[in-house]
């Protein structure tokens, strides 16, 4: 793996060797192997380019992608972490590669759920504020679009902690709200929610997550693709 810069200038170079074992495995255009390689880079615009190389057989795969870092900083203005599309989020049990504050995630890189499939995702709030007894509070609006799909067929439920507001239509569009009330402490609040396509047509979809802390009055927005098949 080799990241470059906005300038293309090399940032990092990694090259691990790997060992896959996986009982049973069936080789389909479906099956994968998912994996994890963390890197600690500074906020801005990158390139990266992945190249994997089978031994056996002799086959190799190149992959180049283009990403923003954003700039976590400021503590004092709510941030908004990616969003995560997953197969599973579950909470507790033993920790794994996939784990992150005590919830277990099963990643789907290629963000395309089988129709049968919920969709999973997990993301991350930085700095919400309390109230004066410790508790924070904040209204989230989810927002699934598609350009050619007409959704208003389509059942919209999105299941996620929390108190349900409403759901409105637009055209190709369905919106959701919902209500929190959070008493972790510390920084970080981790969310997780499960979208159920089962009943969208087949095609490329838009999720856009809205966060409003009501106590500080800030706002954060952040949007992820998915594919749902049919």
């Amino acid at each position: 793996m080799v990241l470059y810069d906005s300038w293309w200038q090399e940032v990092t170079r990694v090259t691990q060797p790997k060992t896959y074992r996986v009982p049973n495995f069936s080789p389909s255009r479906d099956a994968m192997v998912p994996d994890l390689l963390s890197l600690a880079v500074k906020p801005g615009y990158y390139h990266m380019a992945v190249r994997l190389k089978q031994t056996v057989p002799n086959l190799m795969q190149i992959y180049k992608s283009n990403f923003y870092v954003d700039n976590y900083q400021d503590r004092d203005s709510l941030h908004l972490s990616d969003l995560i599309l997953a197969a599973n989020v579950a909470e507790g049990g033993p920790p794994g590669k996939f784990s992150i504050r005590g919830y277990r995630l099963a990643p789907l890189p290629s963000s395309s759920f089988q129709s049968d499939m919920p969709v999973f995702v997990y993301y991350e709030l930085y700095n919400l504020q309390p109230d004066s007894s410790g508790s924070k509070h904040i209204k989230v609006e989810y927002l699934v679009s598609s350009s050619s799909r007409d959704l208003s067929t389509a059942r919209r439920i999105i299941n996620t902690l929390g108190r349900f507001i409403g759901v409105r239509n637009e055209v190709g569009k369905v919106v959701t709200t919902f209500e929190h009330d959070i008493s972790n402490d510390g920084d970080v609040d981790p969310i997780y929610i499960s979208i159920d396509a089962s009943s969208y047509p087949g095609g490329q979809y838009n999720l856009r997550v809205t966060v409003h802390d009501t106590v500080s009055g800030q706002q954060t927005t952040k949007d992820v693709t998915f594919i749902v098949s049919k």
